[in-house]
């Protein structure tokens, strides 16, 4: 069973963007494909946080990308 995230595509990337996603509770994301181009993604962050709760590796991105993921890393804090 997957559980379904609601993905948005985003157009920037860098430390100034990533703060302004997070500002308004998303959290940023990149998807990445064998031998496709990598996709930049935010997702909300509430979800992401139910679906780590309920410990699912593979979910089913909505939105911006309509494709299945595998939670491979997820960095709580870079330091």
């Amino acid at each position: 069973m997957s559980v379904a995230l609601q993905v948005s595509l985003r157009d920037s990337s860098g430390r100034r963007s990533s703060r302004r996603i997070r500002s308004t509770g998303q959290v940023p994301a990149i998807l990445y494909g064998h031998g496709e181009p990598n996709v930049a993604l935010s997702v909300n962050g509430g979800a992401l946080r139910a679906a780590l709760k309920k410990h699912a590796h593979v979910v089913t991105l909505t939105g911006g990308v309509d494709q299945d993921a595998l939670i491979k890393d997820v960095q709580y804090d870079y330091l």
